[in-house]
């Protein structure tokens, strides 16, 4: 992955889940998408 937004599509249109391990909404949280804050309501 080279960005969080390529991360977050394979996470919801690919459904690569195993990209979210604590379930929570954000993909590779220790790396990509460490400062990524989902808007609230989603």
């Amino acid at each position: 992955m080279t960005s969080c937004e390529e991360a977050l599509y394979y996470l919801k249109v690919c459904g690569r889940k195993r990209l979210d391990a604590d379930k929570d909404g954000v993909p590779c949280e220790n790396t990509v998408c460490r400062n990524y804050r989902p808007a609230k309501g989603r």
